[in-house]
């Protein structure tokens, strides 16, 4: 079966990054004397990743509605006692 050189290099990098990862945890494991769980690593990194994601998108949201309604404020449409944020 035909394998592509890209598919070739692409599945060499996988292979060296697995490796990689698995020498990082062993490191740590060392360092710190206790067996870390790769996986459960990997689901607490990912939790920490997505709260980061939503803080920043509900920020974002907020800031866009205060700016949106600050603009309303300016041009004379809405007053200071209907601003909501």
């Amino acid at each position: 079966m035909y394998e592509s050189p890209i598919e070739m290099i692409q599945r060499t990098i996988n292979e060296q990054m697995k490796q990689e990862e698995d020498r990082y945890v062993y490191e740590i494991e060392q360092q710190v004397g206790f067996h870390i769980d790769k996986g459960e690593l990997i689901k607490a990194l990912n939790y920490d990743r997505d709260q980061y994601n939503k803080g920043y998108s509900d920020g974002k949201a907020v800031g866009y509605e205060l700016g949106y309604q600050k603009a309303l404020q300016e041009m004379g449409v809405i007053n200071d006692n209907d601003i909501t944020i």
